[in-house]
Parts: structure tokens; sequence; C-alpha cells
């Protein structure tokens, strides 16, 4: 039996190893779903990632890949049956352990402790998530299910999962409820504090989460920095983003490329028929239908290395079609406070052979305009 367990972690994974392996067994009638022609590795993500059943295990047919995910494991149904020396192996997911901790990377999840199990009573358990500085995170709740509630799912009263973080306008707290199946933050660290009381029980909890860079976001830091989503890796298509980099009132904004990769056809002007920054319409309905006048305009055969706003606002659109993808752009800003103004100018160097784009900046008849964009307000008809 060590033999054969020695040779099974051979090809142990990451997901793999969030399992007990159990040579030639399985649990008998007790499939709920079966995937065909996948590796081992990629069996246990499926089950890890299933959200119409708490996955508790799988049996899994080396021999032709099949895939048998169950909601239940060798102690629900009594005892695991033995396969002889068939190619059938059985995994059954290791209970979540950890009450809380702190968790950095681009991705990863958490659970209820004892998850796939029922959590116990007066947990207080509280994760902390860090992605990169600049990103956002993108939360999906696998499962929810939390013991009865009364009321408000704050009340303390309640088991409850309370959601913080502290956002361009201060901190913010709310509680997870069904049917809620994701969270996008405004920050790049967002806590998770979960209590419970002394009566009452559920399956509790498993969220994942992925960093990524917003595709909409008004930056008023004195320094940062902006991508297109995804980036360094391929964008989506069909994307419509805005990014409003606002600086103090009679400041300017440098902003710096360091990395520019769109679809484009190579030479001639921007059209609608690629990917790129761009805003020529109308300003936003806020701004009373003010044009937007270019601050430059630079296609595929010419990039901007840098460029010196002439106002305190700088809005930065990006599009893209449902074609070629590429890795998109990654870009730097900087304020210039007014006591340190310097002449306006503009600075482009002959870039990458890749760039499409258009960079425009907000122009106002009166003071005070308003720059909290919401979603409704940004017309990409």
């Amino acid at each position: 039996m060590a033999k054969i367990l020695k040779l099974l972690h051979l090809f142990l994974g990451v997901s793999l190893n969030r399992f007990h392996a159990t040579p030639y067994s399985i649990v008998p009638g007790e499939n709920d779903k079966t995937l065909d022609r996948l590796t081992a590795e990629r069996c246990a993500q499926a089950c890890l990632e299933e959200t119409t059943f708490v996955c508790r295990s799988f049996d899994y047919q080396i021999k032709d890949g099949s895939c048998m995910l169950s909601k239940k494991s060798g102690s629900d149904v009594g005892q695991l049956f033995n396969q002889g020396l068939v190619q059938v192996h059985h995994f059954e997911m290791k209970p979540a352990l950890d009450c809380g901790g702190i968790i950095t990377g681009v991705s990863g999840d958490f659970a209820s402790p004892g998850w796939p199990r029922n959590y116990s009573h007066h947990l207080n358990c509280t994760w902390t998530i860090r992605v990169p500085e600049h990103q956002v995170i993108m939360f999906t709740f696998i499962h929810f299910e939390l013991g009865v509630r009364a009321g408000n799912p704050c009340l303390n009263r309640n088991d409850r999962l309370r959601i913080t973080e502290m956002t361009p306008l201060g901190e913010v707290t709310l509680c997870a409820s069904p049917p809620m199946t994701t969270y996008i933050s405004q920050s790049n660290v967002v806590t998770f504090n979960f209590n419970t009381n002394d009566h009452g029980d559920a399956q509790g909890f498993k969220v994942a989460f992925k960093g990524d860079w917003p595709c909409r976001a008004v930056l008023r830091s004195d320094r940062g920095q902006l991508a297109s989503p995804q980036w360094p890796e391929q964008y989506s298509p069909g994307l419509s983003c805005a990014w409003t980099i606002q600086a103090p009132e009679n400041g300017k904004i440098t902003l710096k490329f360091t990395n520019i990769d769109l679809d484009g056809q190579g030479f001639g002007a921007c059209t609608d028929l690629h990917d790129y920054l761009d805003r020529d319409r109308d300003c936003l309905t806020s701004l009373a239908n003010h044009r937007i006048p270019p601050l430059s305009r630079f296609c595929k055969h010419e990039s901007p290395a840098v460029l010196l706003s002439t106002s305190d606002a700088l809005l930065v659109i990006l599009r893209t079609d449902a074609y070629m993808q590429r890795t998109g752009f990654h870009a730097s800003y900087d304020f210039i406070l007014p006591t340190t103004i310097a002449p306006p100018t503009t600075t482009t160097t002959r870039g990458p052979e890749s760039l499409s784009a258009r960079f425009v900046e907000p122009r106002y008849e009166r003071e005070g305009a308003n720059l909290n964009y919401s979603r409704d307000q940004l017309n990409f008809g």
C-alpha cells in the first residue's frame, strides 16, 4: 500500500494535494457528475471548482481519464468499495483547518473551518487577502450557506461573514448573504471576518479570489499605475475601459508608458476595426456635452514615451474588438503640484509597431467640475 501511495504522489499537483488518496477504492453508486479525458490534477481542480453541489470526493480511472465527482465521502456511505487491482482510485477532500490568516498572491481560495463539513460554534476567524498594489480583487463565492439568520445579516446574533476594505471614500463594511456570488473590491487589500453563534450550523463557505487591473477607475493618489485587464497576459475582447486621473486643482499629470501592445493595422489612421486607446466623442453628460479635444493621437507605428497634461485631469479610454488580442498596456503616472509646475510640453518618441491610441483630457468652462464618473455616465455606444 505504501508503494502505491508513493506512485500516486508522483502525479499529485497543487489541486490533488488538497485530497487524500485511497488506491483501488470507490464510492459505489454515488457519483453526481462524470467528466471524461481529464488528468488526475484537472479532475481534482474540477471538484474544487464545482458550484452546483459541494464536491467532497472523486473517483479517477487512470486508463481512460474518467473523472467521477461525488458530494459524498466514504464515511457518508458507510465504507469505500474495494476495486481490487482495477486502476480506479478514490480521492477525498482534506478539511479546511485554518481559522483565518494572511493570504498574499494573485489568486487563491479560503473556506470556513471544517469545509466541506459543517463549521463549529463560537468561531471568530479573520482572513486578510492582499494582491499586488494598484490591482483590485474579484471574489467568487463557490459555495455559501450559513445557519438560519434573522433580520440584518450583520446582526451579532447571526452567523455572519463580514467583508471590510478601505476605499477612496473611507472604510466600507458589508455582510455576505445569498444570492451573493461575486464581490469586486475597490482596493488591493480586503478583510473577511467570520463569526458564529452557539446554535445552528451549516456547511459554510468557500471563496476563490483573483487579483486584476481594474477596467474603470478614478485615480487620485499622487502617483500610481494603470494597465489593461489581465496585463501582462492578453486582455479580453469587447472591453470598454476608462481611467480618470485627477490631480489637485491647478496640478498637472505626467503619464509614462512602460508597455504598449495593441492589435492594429500597422500604419495609417486609427479605426474602430482595431483595439485602441481613444475618446473622440462628446464629453460625459455630466459635463454638458463639452467636447474633449485630444491631447495627442498616436497610431501603431509610433507611441508616446511621456505625456504631460495641460490641465489637472487626464482621461484614458481602452476599447477592444472581438478579434485579435494582445498584452495591452501598462503605464505609471505622477502629479506635478502647482508649486513645481514645469512648462507644458508633450514629449513623444517613436515606439513599438503595435499602438493604436488617442489620449485625451477633459476641459471645463467652470470650476469644480465633477470627476466622480459613474459607470452609467460613460457612454461607449
